[in-house]
């Protein structure tokens, strides 16, 4: 497995976060003594089931205000731009057909034109988003304007004349009480060598690389030393990025090797919300305890 780390014969799993920033810059030329606006980052939602994720611009009076993706595995993209608008409580309402759509399948490289509309709202402080989106079939014409959407049920389905497919995008709520046990079951994994038991409660992006019987001979095979205590940091937290909930755990570990030294590692298990479970998706790079 590409991502593991062996230090001083010690086996870890490698999980990495990454955290994009972007920011706005001024012109060549200054025609007022204001700075220039920041752009934010578009926001990013993903759904319950993990099938379907929405990234969109929603700062207002930017260039690129109501810039979308629309996402569904397995089936492709739409991107284009949907009308925005703000409420006073900071919530934003997505309503309207969008422009510009052109939408990619999976597989293929060209993108081709295509109708597209979204009725819902976002909350970004929360994490929260219901939308419904309708897009046109593949190979249908998008000449057609679609009707006004009233429809609230979820899942695909015909709607309007133009016979729109229906999706509806309603973001997780990660139960953050039950982040902690979830940590504690894969510490005792990794304490015990109970490499089955680590990925059955491992997250796609590891089960999707590696079959379980791959995963278990892996670790099994190592003479890493044993791991002869292990425990909490500190407390845990939890963080949203790119419309996934992460649980950051703090770990220490006492690691014996086959000459009877041990040593003290301190490093953080990261778990994901996903299907409605904490997932174990790896972990930090151990340091050595100060």
């Amino acid at each position: 497995m590409k991502n593991r780390l062996r230090k001083k014969g010690a086996w870890w799993l490698a999980g990495a976060v990454l955290i994009v920033a972007a920011g706005g810059g001024a012109g060549a030329i200054a025609l007022a003594s204001s700075p220039p606006t920041t752009l934010a980052l578009p926001v990013t939602v993903r759904d319950t089931s993990g099938q379907l994720a929405l990234s969109v611009q929603l700062q207002q009076a930017v260039r690129d205000t109501g810039s979308f993706a629309f996402k569904v595995n397995s089936v492709g993209t739409w991107i284009g731009t949907v009308p925005v608008t703000s409420t006073p409580s900071g919530n934003s309402v997505l309503s309207g057909t969008a422009s510009g759509v052109r939408f990619e399948a999976v597989g293929s490289n060209t993108a081709v034109p295509a109708t597209l509309r979204m009725e819902g709202t976002i909350r970004p402080t929360e994490h929260f988003a219901s939308v419904n989106v309708w897009v046109s079939p593949l190979g249908s014409a998008t000449s057609c304007e679609p009707a006004h959407a009233a429809s609230s049920s979820t899942g695909a389905g015909a709607r309007g004349a133009c016979h729109l497919v229906h999706y509806h995008l309603v973001t997780a709520h990660a139960v953050a009480s039950g982040a902690p046990g979830a940590a504690q079951a894969a510490l005792n994994a990794i304490k015990k060598g109970d490499w089955s038991g680590l990925y059955a409660m491992a997250a796609n992006s590891v089960t999707s690389k590696i079959s379980e019987p791959a995963f278990v001979q892996t670790f099994s095979a190592q003479n890493h030393g044993r791991i002869v205590s292990a425990s909490f940091a500190g407390a845990g937290s939890t963080r949203s990025i790119a419309g996934y909930e992460y649980f950051t755990q703090p770990v220490s570990f006492a690691l014996q090797s086959s000459s009877g030294t041990t040593s003290t590692y301190t490093s953080t298990i990261v778990l994901v919300w996903e299907k409605g479970q904490w997932r174990f998706t790896g972990t930090s790079t151990p340091q050595p305890a100060s």
